[in-house]
């Protein structure tokens, strides 16, 4: 086994998940439901 070991394939799936992760964070916090409202003009 000559070749480099290479961890690009492990770092690519974790910023997948963090990616994943982050925006189902948004949607379980309502985030998006927030700015379908829009901006309010006081």
């Amino acid at each position: 086994m000559n070749e480099q070991l290479n961890p690009e394939n492990i770092l690519q799936t974790t910023l997948a998940f963090w990616a994943a992760k982050t925006f189902l964070s948004a949607v379980e916090m309502g985030v998006f439901t927030e700015l379908s409202h829009g901006s309010e003009k006081a």
